[in-house]
């Protein structure tokens, strides 16, 4: 069985230069996309996730969020301050001048920080 397996990809050595090279672009870049492609957060998941970032904004702890954006995964820290329900969004004080501003639906994981424990 394996043996026919191997012999069913003896044809692609003998690809074109062109189709060679579109193909080593295709697997560069299906790698970049399952770096950024985002995980399946199930329910009990995200409702740990809610829970954690309610108590944080009662309890007023420093917590660690992480976001996948289209440049990839990003890590910020701070206090959340409120949950904006209409825009979907976390305001994070990092105890910086502004405040940053994470979209809910980017977060991937969330977890009190090391320095607050």
């Amino acid at each position: 069985m394996s043996k026919k397996i191997r012999q069913q990809f003896s044809c692609s050595k003998m690809m074109l230069p062109e189709h060679s090279a579109h193909y080593a672009t295709h697997k560069i870049s299906s790698k970049i996309e399952d770096l950024h492609r985002r995980p399946a957060l199930d329910e009990q998941y995200q409702e740990q996730l809610q829970q954690n970032l309610s108590l944080a904004m009662m309890e007023q702890r420093l917590i660690r969020v992480k976001i996948l954006s289209t440049e990839g995964f990003c890590t910020y820290s701070g206090i959340p301050r409120r949950i904006n329900q209409a825009t979907g969004t976390i305001d994070l004080d990092d105890g910086g001048t502004a405040v940053q501003q994470i979209r809910a639906s980017e977060v991937v994981s969330l977890d009190f920080s090391k320095a607050d424990q």
